[in-house]
């Protein structure tokens, strides 16, 4: 395809044209271009507009964003109130969902203490597990599952076997032993509070 000169080109080749006719010549071209400029403004004065035409360009530029402010004003409130339905069908099983996880919090609160072994599981145990020769001389237990009893025996040994692996007995540990008045030994086991 075969370019032709640019606008650049052309007023450059008009120009440097008129220049060489002339400044003569230049000036009947100019007055005749100014006098073509200026019939154009009398004919664009000349031209009546309809008196409704400004009104009907306002109300175009001004209805539509008027309308769909409207319409999403419209929509708002229709969402509003169908939130406000879903959350009162919804109250009755939100209310059940958190008591639930009330009531799982407290069980968990509570499992603890329903885990350590009650004093009369563990004098049931010992009254099993003791030798015929021991005898259970104190048992003190806390509200918080920390416990400790002091046990005579004449062989400790043998009273250890004997409370080894008994369930309610398993978390007691030794912490003191002792030689008591009558000759024989006195063992104190605790246990930690949990």
């Amino acid at each position: 395809m075969a370019r032709g000169p640019s606008l650049a080109e052309r007023l450059g080749t008009g120009i440097s044209a008129a220049a060489r006719a002339g400044a003569g010549r230049a000036r009947p071209v100019a007055a005749a271009h100014l006098r073509r400029g200026i019939g154009l403004v009398r004919t664009a004065r000349s031209v009546r507009i309809a008196p409704w035409f400004g009104p009907l360009l306002f109300g175009l530029i001004i209805v539509p964003p008027a309308l769909l402010w409207a319409g999403a004003a419209l929509l708002t409130v229709q969402e509003g109130r169908r939130a406000a339905a879903i959350r009162a069908d919804s109250a009755p099983a939100l209310a059940a969902i958190r008591q639930a996880r009330a009531d799982r919090a407290a069980r968990a609160a509570i499992a603890p203490a329903f885990a350590v072994p009650t004093i009369g599981a563990a004098t049931r145990a010992l009254a099993e597990a003791l030798p015929p020769d021991a005898e259970l001389l104190s048992l003190t237990m806390a509200e918080n599952g920390a416990a400790a009893m002091t046990l005579a025996a004449p062989d400790p040994d043998a009273l250890r076997a004997a409370l080894r692996g008994r369930a309610p007995l398993t978390g007691f540990r030794e912490t003191d032993q002792a030689v008591g008045a009558d000759g024989r030994m006195r063992i104190t086991l605790t246990r930690p509070a949990r």
